[in-house]
Formats: structure tokens, C-alpha cells, sequence
């Protein structure tokens, strides 16, 4: 298994494939059937989304003390972030049931992904903001044809108002937690399916961070319990959740999320601006990732429960949500 630091080109993506770039033709096109662009488009997204690194960091360890963590790159996804498996998820979907825009709710990079993956396939994308947000990526979505709007009332109302212009024909409603979750989850999910190939068994504890409203954490373990009822593995891992200290009521522990941590024994670990920051320096500084604060949450929670509980030498996988620049 690779070690940090390692080379930022994600793997599986060839990049210059002319296969690929036939692909991109295909799927953009609006003259070719459907069923053809779908396929073209699944082609794209098997070589640009998943399947993301997962490397050893030793220096981690010995910093930490904690015995074997692995990180799983999420960053390597379009969009920078785990959302851009999501973003895929969506244009897939899509693409199939005939829609020619995505509408969402956007403040984060899931933005930036959708535009990313839209723009391989010929999709519109209309994004709801909050009326503050302000992001590099606010401009591409205007390069590339789409809309802005931006609304008052926080990432809430912005979501209420994306599945309000979804009504419209033609529309897709591709907002996080909104009316197509299982999609959602199941995109996630998927990241379970790649370390039990990598690892060959479940890990002690799978760590990431309270984002997405809890469809990251509560995906893998969805595809946990899967490979579980089909005898691929032999234990659950553990859920642990880090979440900022203090946040606001929007980043409360969701339903699914709960379940996933009951049924898996997790926890929820409050972390203090202090213990984020630590967490990204020493993501730095060994050469693995850099991240931002909400994509350390994962480290930061299990040096927490390291601390309160040693966490041994079994492994222990960091999911590492989102990188920056």
C-alpha cells in the first residue's frame, strides 16, 4: 500500500485518453440517443470519480501514536471533494430520465462538482446560493452556461428554492438530502466497496467529518452493512463523527447517521477549533494532504478518542472529505 506523500493525480484517471475524449463528444451531444450518451457519460465517470488513493501514513502514526491509519483521499474526486461521487451520481441519473438541468443548493464544493461533472455531459446546471457565499467556483458555473441565484435565508432556504425551480420541465432536482437520498448514499456507499477490496476486510473505525448532512458517514456504512449480509466481511467498523464545537443547528446528527453510529457502536466527537487546526498542521506537515479544517474533522476525532481510549494497532481509516490548494 502506497505511503504519504505520494503524487496528486488521482488514480484511475488517465488523463489525454482518447477514449475518453470520444466519451466527452458522445455525452455532450444532444443529437445522439440517450442510452448512448448515458453509457459515454459512465464511461467518464469510471475513470474521473471513486476509486480515490488510499495510502498508509506512518509519519501520522508515530505523531499520533495511533497504529496503522490509512487516509482515503476524497479530494481526488471532481469538485475537490467526496461530493463529486455524488455530483456523478446525479448527472448519471439524469441523463437517463431524459432531464437537460440540475438544479441544487450549493455552499460548498458539492457546487463545484456538479458543474465539473455537468460540463461532461451537455447538463445545465442552475445553483441556488446563499446570498453571502462567495467562491471561486461561483464563476464557472457562468462560464459554462449555467445560473447563479442567489437567495437570503441561509443554505436551508437556497435548498427550498432549488426544489421549488425543480418543478419546472426539464428540471432535475439534484439538492443534497433532498428527494433522490438513496442515490446519494448509495454513491457513497462505494467507498466501502473500494477498501474492502484494498483492505480484504472491514476496518476497526472508519473517522470523517459531519458534512453533507450526514450522507458520507452514513453511505459507508450503508455499504458496509451490504458487504456484511454477503459474507465479504466480518465486522462492521466503528462510525466516529467529528464535528466542529459549537455548530450551528443545520449540522445536527441526521437520522441516518444516528442509526449508523448505534448500529456500529460510533461516536460523535465535539472538536474545538484548537483540535481542527492540529489536525490540518499535522496533515501538512507530514506530507500527506492538505485539507481544510471540516476535512481533518475525521483526524481530529480520533486522536480525540485516542486519547480518551486507546485505539490499538488495528487499522484505521481517516476519511479525508475534501483537499485545497
Amino acid at each position: 500500500m502506497p505511503t504519504a506523500p505520494r503524487t496528486t493525480t488521482r488514480h484511475g484517471e488517465r488523463r489525454g485518453d482518447p477514449e475518453l475524449e470520444v466519451a466527452r463528444r458522445i455525452a455532450t451531444d444532444p443529437t445522439v440517443p440517450t442510452a448512448d450518451r448515458a453509457l459515454a457519460l459512465l464511461d467518464l465517470l469510471d475513470a474521473r470519480v471513486g476509486n480515490t488513493p488510499l495510502v498508509r501514513a506512518p509519519a501520522l502514526e508515530d505523531a499520533t501514536g495511533i497504529g496503522q491509519l490509512l487516509l482515503k483521499l476524497e479530494g481526488h474526486n471532481p469538485g475537490d471533494s467526496h461530493t463529486g461521487r455524488v455530483a456523478g451520481a446525479m448527472a448519471i441519473d439524469a441523463l437517463r430520465h431524459g432531464f437537460d438541468t440540475l438544479a441544487a443548493a450549493a455552499e460548498d464544493a458539492y457546487g463545484a462538482a456538479l458543474c465539473s461533472v455537468a460540463d461532461w455531459c451537455g447538463l445545465r446546471v442552475v445553483l441556488h446560493v446563499p446570498a453571502e457565499a462567495d467562491a471561486a467556483w461561483h464563476r464557472e458555473v457562468t462560464a459554462r452556461g449555467g445560473a447563479l441565484l442567489r437567495v437570503g435565508g441561509g443554505i436551508d432556504n437556497a435548498a427550498a428554492q432549488a426544489r421549488q425551480w425543480a418543478q419546472r420541465p426539464g428540471v432535475y432536482d439534484a439538492t443534497l438530502d433532498g428527494t433522490r437520498v438513496d442515490l446519494q448514499l448509495d454513491a457513497c456507499a462505494r467507498i466501502a466497496e473500494e477498501l474492502c477490496t484494498t483492505l480484504g476486510d472491514a476496518p476497526a473505525i472508519i473517522a470523517g467529518p459531519l458534512t453533507t448532512r450526514g450522507l458520507l458517514l452514513a453511505g459507508i456504512h450503508r455499504g458496509f452493512r451490504s458487504l456484511r449480509r454477503r459474507g465479504r466481511i466480518g465486522r462492521l467498523p466503528r462510525i466516529v463523527v467529528g464535528r466542529a464545537g459549537g455548530a450551528p443547528a443545520t449540522d445536527a446528527v441526521p437520522r441516518r447517521l444516528a442509526t449508523a453510529l448505534d448500529e456500529s457502536g460510533g461516536c460523535l466527537r465535539e472538536l474545538s477549533p484548537h483540535a481542527l487546526g492540529e489536525a490540518v498542521r499535522a496533515l501538512r506537515d507530514t506530507g500527506a494532504e492538505a485539507v481544510s479544517a471540516l476535512g481533518a474533522a475525521g483526524l481530529a476525532a480520533v486522536v480525540d478518542l485516542h486519547r480518551e481510549n486507546p485505539c490499538g494497532t488495528d487499522r484505521h481509516v481517516i476519511v479525508l472529505g475534501d483537499r485545497v490548494a
